[in-house]
């Protein structure tokens, strides 16, 4: 990963884990080595780039520690998906 933030970074993605996982589902992304860093703006989920050297993403993933109305707030985006 880059950037100054590794030690975060290794708390909230498993890059081993990630990779096996790209490698299977996303050929799009590449093969290279994960590069990473956290995207500002997310107010209760971390929002990463994630780049191995194909077509960049973003990974939206949930907080380490849920919110207390968290299940609130997951049934709500549910039902904007659905619209």
């Amino acid at each position: 990963m880059t950037g100054g933030a590794t030690a975060e970074l290794s708390d909230v993605i498993d890059r081993t884990g990630f990779e096996s996982w790209a490698d299977r589902h996303l050929p799009d992304l590449g093969g290279g080595p994960l590069n990473c860093r956290v995207l500002a703006g997310g107010a209760s989920n971390i929002v990463l780039r994630i780049d191995r050297g194909g077509a960049p993403m973003v990974l939206r993933r949930p907080p380490r520690v849920p919110r207390p109305d968290s299940a609130k707030i997951i049934g709500r985006e549910a039902v904007s998906c659905r619209r």
